[in-house]
């Protein structure tokens, strides 16, 4: 008889189904412990391999559908987190899920500020890793965006007739489960000039002998300068050492007396002493 012909029927390996999706928060705080990432049981996977990306942004514990992550204290940015079930035939599909870590709030109004008091402020804060900031007054004034870190700032009545006054800059978290609003100020000074006395110096000269005489002024709060003057304009000629004047008196000069007085200022403002008469004889 036909000799008999036997078939063999080899079963193709059998591989582990494709990763689900993974479940977890897909943001995080710096440093966060003992966070845990899970996927349904994978058809066919004997175990299962967790991957982090970078390696550096957390430790993983574990190699069943769930795991525990441990973050790097000092990793702020994304990392991806991926899984895929193993087995002595091959590997599944990866499956992953990005996570955000932000970084650490922080937040800087800026240097304080000196102004004229009726002068806007020009602001230019800064912050990082914030949702939200807004800008405070400890005065009346108003912001021209309070919710922008570059704004600028009008004072208010009392602001102007006020020798300072503080702003306040408030930054909100991307995230409130990380940490609280933090806040920073700084300080407007206004450069109100101060009293100014009556110059100091000579009451009297004998032009033919003393051809210069040196006056002085005491200091004026928030001045920067000081302008010395003397007349009759044709009496002399001074050379002015902000709060020190050097008069040249002018040969001829034929009056019996000259006055002195000094205007002193800043950026803002200007303020005149009274003058002091200077009886002059040869």
């Amino acid at each position: 008889g036909s000799p008999k012909v036997i078939k063999i029927i080899q079963n193709a390996p059998v591989m582990p189904d494709d990763a689900g999706p993974i479940y977890g928060e897909d943001n995080v705080c710096m440093g966060s412990q003992d966070v845990n990432y899970s996927i349904d049981s994978i058809n066919n996977a004997s175990y299962y391999e967790w991957k982090i990306i970078p390696d550096t942004a957390a430790d993983i514990y574990g190699n069943d559908p769930s795991v525990t992550l441990n973050w790097n204290p000092n990793y702020n940015g994304l990392a991806t987190l991926k899984v895929r079930g193993d087995n002595q035939n091959g590997s599944g599909a990866y499956d992953s899920i990005q996570i955000l870590v932000p970084g650490k709030l922080t937040v800087n109004a800026g240097n304080d500020v000196s102004s004229c008091s009726s002068n806007d402020i020009n602001l230019s804060g800064y912050a990082s890793n914030y949702k939200e900031v807004l800008w405070k007054s400890s005065g009346d004034g108003k912001f021209d965006d309070s919710t922008n870190l570059n704004t600028i700032y009008i004072p208010g009545n009392q602001d102007s007739i006020s020798n300072s006054f503080k702003l306040y800059l408030i930054a909100t978290p991307l995230f409130s489960k990380c940490s609280s609003y933090l806040v920073d100020s700084l300080q407007v000074t206004i450069s109100r000039l101060g009293k100014i006395n009556s110059p100091s110096g000579p009451d009297s000269v004998n032009t033919e002998i003393t051809r210069t005489s040196t006056f002085t002024i005491d200091p004026v709060q928030n001045a920067n300068r000081y302008h010395w003057y003397v007349y009759p304009e044709d009496a002399g000629t001074f050379d002015s050492q902000m709060q020190k004047g050097l008069i040249t008196w002018k040969e001829g000069y034929e009056e019996d007396s000259a006055f002195i007085k000094v205007v002193a200022g800043n950026d803002c403002d200007s303020i005149s002493s009274d003058s002091v008469r200077v009886k002059l004889y040869t």
